[in-house]
């Protein structure tokens, strides 16, 4: 069975990867804004790319921690 991606990774993984390159586009352009000074912008917008970076570390990435650490 095919990922989404074209890969033989799980959904889970597919969607974590996309969501980690968009968070990357949108600090690529908080950071364009920084160099032109705008921090206003800059701000709201490194601002958001943090918190949407907890999507995929709650969604994927500590539920698969959870499930590999050993319960006593």
């Amino acid at each position: 069975m095919k990922g989404i991606l074209g890969t033989y990774a799980n959904l889970g993984a597919n969607l974590s990867l996309i969501s980690s390159l968009g968070l990357f586009i949108i600090a690529v352009i908080g950071y364009l804004q920084a160099r032109r000074k705008n921090f206003d912008k800059h701000g709201a917008i490194m601002a958001w790319a943090a918190l949407l970076n907890w999507i995929p570390i709650l969604l994927v990435m500590a539920p698969r921690f959870l499930n590999v650490i050993p319960v006593n």
